[in-house]
């Protein structure tokens, strides 16, 4: 079981996160793999998000709102600069969730892991009034036309969704949380299409390409709570659409 504790609420409104990073300056000991040459970009993307009509599983989800105050000093000046906030300065994050599975993307808030470098990031039952934050994930708009997606949870360091490529741009690719990097050219691993503010489930793809965000259906796990999100090539099927 896991224990949830911190700050929440619930918006009837939503915002569109645009503007300046989140990202902490990269430093000499960061020891990542950089994400190097970039995966084969398809020529035309954005014909491969075929949306679905409505919204499966009868899900009522709503935006989570976090007092501004809440958040490190840092991440609240570059948010105040930009306009990010809500006139009652707030942010707003959103839970994505699984077509197939009807499950939010999760990021992993148990152990001594928890909110670090290649913490897991996984399928989790939707909570609707959550005493921690680990299943919002705020989009926020970059330079590049990508999307990183930061969570709620953790923000000092701002933590981002990203893709484990150490072992190559590979199907099964562990999805993880990972600070993040902004417009850096050498750290494409958390650039995402991602279109805001629609019910209708779509597919996520990763850096403009052919591979998607994508649960895992194979092995006894399947489904279940905690299970593992990965990236996989488009297959057009429910475990690669998500919505909000």
């Amino acid at each position: 079981m896991r224990i949830r504790h911190g700050l929440t609420g619930l918006a009837a409104a939503a915002i569109l996160v645009t503007g300046a990073s989140l990202a902490p300056t990269a430093t000499a000991d960061d020891v990542r793999t950089p994400a190097g040459a970039a995966p084969a970009k398809d020529a035309h993307p954005q014909d491969l998000k075929t949306p679905r009509a409505g919204t499966p599983g009868g899900l009522t989800l709503h935006p989570m709102e976090v007092p501004l105050s809440s958040l490190p000093a840092a991440t609240q000046k570059a948010m105040r600069a930009q306009g990010n906030v809500t006139e009652q300065d707030t942010i707003i994050g959103y839970q994505i969730v699984n077509d197939k599975y009807g499950k939010c993307l999760d990021a992993n808030g148990s152990g001594s892991t928890a909110g670090q470098n290649g913490d897991k990031v996984q399928l989790w039952d939707c909570i609707a009034n959550p005493s921690k934050l680990n299943q919002g994930w705020v989009p926020w708009q970059r330079t590049n036309g990508y999307t990183e997606l930061v969570n709620l949870e953790y923000t000092d360091p701002a933590m981002c969704l990203d893709v484990d490529t150490s072992g190559g741009f590979v199907n099964g690719a562990k999805v993880q949380l990972w600070h993040c990097f902004g417009d850096d050219v050498n750290h494409q691993n958390q650039w995402w299409n991602y279109a805001l503010g629609s019910n209708t489930p779509i597919p996520v793809h990763w850096n403009g390409g052919t591979k998607v965000l994508d649960a895992n259906v194979s092995g006894p796990t399947a489904g279940q709570n905690g299970d593992k999100v990965q990236i996989w090539d488009y297959l057009d099927v429910d475990q690669q659409f998500w919505y909000q």
